[in-house]
């Protein structure tokens, strides 16, 4: 996908590897799917242009936006200016250099210095590209329910603070649609906590709950837009994709993203057939959504949505609703 004629983000499928670490050397068992993944996600930024990577950590859905402010020489970051991203992955096809911040640079989101690149492994969450056409600043964030409704908008529009809100273009895309986030009243654990949820989001960004309120069905995409409207972004600058990490499927009829509520659901089924399943899919059986956004170091004021399949500005959405 090309978003605002300079940044791109790229997603496929889903992978088996989630916590990609430096690779050793000579390669164990168990670092050979790493270093194939590993390889494929540096083809994807090289062939963008990019030659350095940063992957902080979204584990604690933080809502942290960090800004690294890298020492180049001849072109090559020398030192990725944040001191937690202390593990440097090379692989031997590629001269590509990825800087990792695994269990240390914690957050949701990071400002991308120009011909650099992020990879993340979301689930349903949103992905959020913020970008000032002007400046040529660009940003990348993961978007977890929580952290979107309380203060990571917020951190990335501090990072924005001197950008002009005509200027900024704001991409909400990948995550879960409205029908299949249900929140509902009467859940046997959560219901009080749904509730209270729920609520607060109706009294505050109310177009972001959808259907009757009691089923808590909570609009990801339209919650993070509401929320840049209030900071004065343009509801014609922020743009939805149609992708359902959920239902979304191949043309084998398997589904094409790995869903954590769809994971759950499933659970929840077997265990009402008195079928044992555990409560949780364990760690490492569970496949990720990999996620590439590369900031080539350009973007265009003159970039139309109707140029990119799949993608609408909430002005029109809006109208529809």
């Amino acid at each position: 996908m090309d978003v605002f004629g300079g940044i791109t983000n790229i997603i496929r499928g889903t992978v088996s590897v989630t916590r990609l670490g430096p690779v050793r050397e000579p390669y164990p068992h168990g670092d050979l799917l790493q270093q194939a993944v590993l390889r494929w996600i540096f083809e994807m930024v090289e062939k963008a242009g990019a030659t350095e990577i940063y992957a902080p950590d979204p584990i604690k859905e933080n809502g942290l936006v960090i800004e690294p402010r890298p020492i180049r020489k001849s072109g090559r970051i020398v030192d990725p200016g944040y001191p937690e991203f202390d593990q440097l992955i090379t692989i031997p096809e590629s001269t590509v250099r990825c800087f990792r911040g695994m269990d240390k640079a914690y957050a949701d989101g990071i400002i991308l210095p120009d011909k650099t690149a992020i990879f993340m492994f979301p689930a349903d969450c949103l992905t959020i590209n913020v970008v000032d056409v002007v400046l040529g600043k660009s940003s990348f964030e993961h978007g977890p329910r929580e952290s979107t409704r309380r203060n990571l908008i917020p951190a990335v529009m501090e990072k924005f603070r001197d950008s002009k809100k005509e200027n900024l273009r704001v991409m909400l895309c990948f995550g879960i649609q409205p029908e299949h986030f249900d929140h509902p009243f009467n859940h046997p654990v959560f219901g009080s906590h749904n509730q209270e949820m729920v609520e607060e989001i109706l009294e505050r960004w109310p177009k972001a709950i959808v259907g009757n309120p009691k089923e808590g069905k909570i609009w990801l995409h339209m919650l993070a837009a509401q929320r840049f409207m209030e900071y004065g972004v343009p509801a014609e600058n922020i743009f939805f994709d149609d992708m359902d990490t959920y239902a979304e499927r191949r043309p084998n009829g398997q589904f094409a993203y790995w869903s954590a509520r769809r994971d759950r659901k499933e659970r929840e089924k077997r265990q009402k057939s008195d079928e044992w399943t555990p409560l949780e899919t364990p760690a490492l059986q569970r496949p990720r959504n990999l996620v590439i956004s590369i900031n080539r170091g350009s973007f265009s004021p003159k970039w139309d949505w109707r140029t990119v399949p799949g993608i609408h500005p909430v002005s029109e959405i809006m109208k529809t609703i």
